[in-house]
């Protein structure tokens, strides 16, 4: 089933292991179990941390969980996971073998704190570029929440199954056998539809925040650069139609109270600067307004 060049790849892999795991197969006499089989006696010797059993209850058949030696299989696989999938299978023995999963620690304490529960059934084809991702995603909400479950099934062992639920396109997600979602989702995005309370705890988090002191410095010193920037301008803005309006060119103010108004806020926006950031900023403002009027 796997070639010596795969099996020694994944025999690395499951080197990674720091937790015994099972491999739980429920079989009947059909061709494709007994391809189940030889995949599962395949991979199992490849680590002294795997065990291998016959004795799965699932009803879809054939079908495999994975789960940490002594409790119940929260993944399973209705399918030969080969393919495009044999990631998901790498992945799911890995992790449940203890080996961390590459997200962030916020979204695992979100994953494990999820609301409900929720049996889930993910549907592909082994040549699917998008069902991956999408088997990952719910393998790994599973695994590191036990009020969740999750089963990979293959379309195209199952075609009565994916008739009776008119299923056209894949990855197809239903949960409790209703539709959840299609298409490619990433986990978070799956995550954050199952978390409902998401929304209402992060405005309570920010409401709980204290009062936050925000300074605006940066208007000052732009402002000054604006008004000098007008005044040297300004017999070129009294012929432009579209600067005539202002009001140097109208007459409302002259030069003098220009450059006053220009002074008053670039040294109180510069003072504050210096002040309350740090003299560079101060002394650096100034610079990058010369470009304005030069």
């Amino acid at each position: 089933m796997l070639d010596p060049a795969i099996q020694s790849q994944l025999a690395a892999y499951l080197e990674k292991l720091v937790r015994p795991i099972e491999l739980i197969a429920s079989l009947d006499d059909s061709a494709k179990s007994a391809e189940m089989r030889a995949l599962l006696e395949a991979i199992a010797p490849l680590s002294n941390k795997i065990s291998l059993r016959f004795d799965g209850d699932a009803s879809l058949r054939p079908t495999f969980g994975v789960a940490a030696h002594g409790e119940t299989a929260r993944i399973h696989f209705a399918g030969i996971p080969m393919g495009h999938e044999f990631s998901s299978l790498v992945l799911a023995l890995l992790q449940t073998g203890g080996h961390p999963p590459k997200i962030e620690p916020a979204l695992i304490e979100q994953i494990k704190t999820l609301p409900g529960s929720g049996d889930f059934e993910t549907f592909i084809s082994l040549s699917c570029h998008n069902c991956p991702d999408v088997v990952q995603a719910f393998n790994l909400i599973a695994l590191l929440n036990p009020r969740y479950s999750h089963t990979m099934i293959d379309g195209a062992l199952y075609p009565d199954l994916v008739e009776q639920r008119q299923i056209m396109a894949v990855p197809s997600v239903y949960r409790e056998a209703d539709l959840f979602g299609n298409g490619r989702m990433s986990l978070e995005e799956i995550v954050a539809k199952l978390d409902t309370g998401s929304a209402a705890r992060d405005a309570e988090a920010l409401s709980a925040k204290g009062v936050f002191d925000m300074l605006v410095v940066g208007g000052g010193p732009a402002g000054a650069a604006a008004a000098v920037n007008c005044l040297i301008e300004q017999k070129i803005d009294a012929v432009m139609a579209r600067t005539s309006g202002r009001p140097l060119p109208r007459g409302e103010v002259n030069s003098r109270q220009t450059l006053l108004f220009s002074g008053v806020i670039g040294g109180i926006g510069l003072s504050l600067l210096y002040w309350f950031v740090n003299p560079l900023t101060a002394l650096g403002d100034p610079a990058r307004a010369v470009p304005a009027f030069a």
